[in-house]
């Protein structure tokens, strides 16, 4: 055996690579015929696809964000199933200022793989609102998205009329515009009573209390009807 080893070394080594692959051959042939090697073997070289879930707003540009209150207000939402496989949501939608949850709604839906589905929402509210969000959230995936709204209470400012009365100084004296009195013949003039009428009393560019005015006025006498005649300053 020996000698048969020494005079054919130089053919083994010569075969030794197509040897090593022989073997290489076998060994794996041997393996795959194992089922749980073979499974195995299969999932470390399958590439896995990447599995998700799209949730996002339609028309995010436009969605609401200064509310009144008792007016309706409508937005969109998609679900895009990539999971590789059909998937069932469940989903709620609520109001959400601080630790308070106000629902608007809560449902479930079905997507087939590789499937959009858009849902149409809408929600009021019943007085003006400080910020806080609508919240759309995913509940067996932990997914949510939210946009910001708040009401905008115009201010009133409320003007009070004061009594306070200034103390005059001497800049602030009105310095009164002297009346000219003119002297004017009166003639009595006569009344149905047959006595002179209270007129005659009057003198022209005098000032009297007009009644009718409720203010005093420069009187220039009486027309043919016997009325009198005022004006609110002398005439030029």
């Amino acid at each position: 055996m020996v000698n048969f080893l020494r005079k054919n070394l130089k053919k083994l080594y010569a075969y030794y690579p197509l040897t090593i692959i022989f073997f290489i051959i076998i060994g794996v042939f041997l393996l795959s015929a194992i089922p749980s090697v073979r499974t195995n073997w299969a999932l470390a070289t399958t590439v896995k696809p990447e599995t998700f879930t799209e949730l996002y707003f339609e028309n995010h540009l436009t969605l609401p964000s200064v509310i009144k209150p008792n007016q309706p207000y409508y937005f969109e939402f998609t679900i895009h199933n990539v999971e590789n496989k059909d998937m069932t949501y469940p989903y709620a939608v609520y109001l959400q200022a601080g630790s308070v949850k106000l629902p608007i709604n809560r449902n479930t839906v079905t997507i087939k793989n590789n499937q959009y589905k858009t849902i149409h929402e809408s929600f009021s509210v019943n007085a003006p609102v400080t910020k806080c969000e609508i919240v759309v959230n995913l509940l067996n995936k932990n997914q949510q998205i939210d946009f910001w709204i708040e009401s905008i209470t115009p201010s009133v400012t409320k003007v009070t009329p004061t009594t306070q009365v200034k103390k005059p100084t001497i800049q602030e004296t009105p310095t009164p515009e002297p009346i000219l009195y003119l002297p004017v013949p009166t003639l009595p003039i006569a009344s149905s009573s047959g006595t002179a009428s209270a007129s005659a009393t009057k003198q022209y560019g005098g000032w009297y209390w007009n009644p009718d005015a409720n203010k005093d006025m420069v009187w220039l006498g009486e027309n043919s009807n016997g009325q009198d005649i005022w004006s609110d300053s002398l005439p030029q």
